[in-house]
């Protein structure tokens, strides 16, 4: 749900507790509040082309958890 107070714009997510944790939610509403934030920046920009990650956050899971490592043989991959 989102309102506006004062020139802001609030937002409250109401959920199945008993489905998420607190934790899931807070990660959804941090990734929701940011999206939102880059289309207001850049309203030219496709919606296809905004993240829904930080550039922190991008980055670990591009790089960090995009690592493999392997014990199979060279001639194997």
């Amino acid at each position: 749900i989102f309102r506006r107070r004062g020139g802001k714009l609030d937002m409250n997510l109401h959920y199945p507790s008993g489905r998420y944790s607190e934790a899931a939610i807070q990660r959804f509403a941090h990734h929701l509040k940011h999206v939102l934030k880059s289309g207001v920046l850049d309203i030219d920009k496709p919606i296809k082309e905004l993240s829904i990650c930080p550039p922190n956050e991008e980055h670990v899971i591009l790089h960090n958890f995009n690592q493999q490592v392997s014990n199979m043989a060279q001639e194997r991959t």
